[in-house]
């Protein structure tokens, strides 16, 4: 019989994210007699630790975060911070889940029989990972000490490849998404009277911060709101924006027509409600809840980020992508809330575009990048 591969993913914690959801999805359908699973967090892991499978070893650093953290990452040495934070050198294949310190990290392995991946999360012409590394030669430098560098999209791998090269590295992985799981956890029951029956109900995912676009969403909003149009905003999430949007909204008198309703751990059944889901970010490497609305059948409209072509299809197939602008997000959001007809068309398509994101086919794309790398 194989002897298990040893493989350890790093990241910066298990918290809300979707990344961090899309790693556990990955991880709990991978096949444990073949690997023997490690996720290490550099922070306390957080709230996607419970849904881990039991199988996988979680290792917890627990370091303490603080403002400007990220320059001293940068300007520690990478074997350093290896040795400060890895224990343990014996597996075959380490994984720097989200870039920036993990991938600086993982770069300083003494072990040169170690096999290493990169994942990117992350459209890098908006990326922060510059915050870690003194030049770009540097970034190019750490990257090419890995065997492979995924893109959760085109554009995200494409975007890597065009400001920082190595090209024959690079690969386009889309994530994995549960989707039995989300199918089950969707009929859970909510609040009792949440969504109006005869008004539109709207919903946005995310982290309530300042890449989400969550203030622009709301000003668009009440630009609508102000010209007579009817419906509902929800939020989902908790962030550091979250006391400036709540104060927009109490300013403004929207409390009846806009609810934050903070960080959910099962988000699904509020999501498969709405009527549509809004993506209102200036940048996303590929929306784990587009994908996950599209998979619960859900109309969505978004901002042109990564990826969003890749599952809404590039002519407004399987959902309506707008120009990555307030002006058209408003443009777009008024256009659906005028068109009935047109939202429930893009519910039509979204049932189709569902079998897209098959788990077991994409857990196996991993897998076989896995073994490529290991052999």
């Amino acid at each position: 019989m194989d002897i298990k591969k040893k493989v350890l993913f790093l990241l910066h914690s298990l918290g809300g994210g979707g990344a961090e959801r899309v790693l556990v999805n990955l991880v709990n359908n991978m096949n444990l007699k073949k690997y023997d699973i490690h996720i290490q967090t550099i922070f306390k892991a957080g709230v996607n630790k419970e849904f881990l499978n039991k199988n996988i070893k979680l290792i917890e650093s627990g370091w303490k975060s603080f403002k400007g953290i990220s320059l001293l990452f940068k300007l520690i040495p990478s074997k350093i911070l290896f040795k400060l934070l890895i224990k343990d050198t014996g597996y075959d294949l380490m994984v720097a889940y989200l870039h920036g310190a993990p991938t600086k990290i993982i770069a300083g392995c003494p072990n040169k029989n170690v096999k290493k991946i990169a994942w990117l999360h992350t459209d890098m012409r908006r990326s922060s990972i510059r915050r870690f590394f003194f030049s770009k030669e540097e970034v190019i430098k750490t990257f090419n000490l890995y065997d492979r560098i995924v893109g959760v999209s085109n554009t995200v791998s494409n975007s890597f490849i065009d400001i920082y090269g190595l090209k024959d590295k690079v690969v386009v992985k889309y994530n994995t998404n549960n989707t039995r799981e989300i199918n089950r956890l969707s009929k859970e029951s909510i609040e009792e009277g949440l969504f109006s029956k005869n008004i539109l109900n709207i919903i946005s995912i995310g982290s309530l911060t300042r890449v989400k676009g969550y203030s622009r969403l709301l000003s668009i909003c009440k630009k609508l709101f102000d010209e007579g149009f009817e419906f509902k905003l929800y939020i989902l999430g908790k962030g550091s924006e979250e006391k400036k949007l709540q104060d927009f909204i109490n300013e403004n008198n929207l409390s009846e027509k806009i609810t934050l309703l903070g960080f959910k751990v099962n988000p699904y059944p509020y999501l498969k409600k709405a009527d549509l889901f809004v993506c209102s970010s200036f940048s996303e490497g590929l929306s784990t809840v587009i994908s996950e609305a599209i998979i619960l059948g859900v109309p969505v409209i978004s901002t042109r980020v990564s990826g969003a072509e890749e599952v809404l299809g590039s002519n407004n197939e399987y959902g309506m992508i707008v120009e990555n602008s307030q002006e058209a997000l408003y443009q777009g959001l008024k256009e659906l809330i005028k068109s009935p007809k047109k939202v429930e068309g893009y519910k039509k398509k979204a049932s189709e575009r569902a079998t897209f994101f098959d788990t077991d086919k994409s857990v196996k794309e991993v897998e076989d990048m896995f073994d490529e790398v290991l052999r």
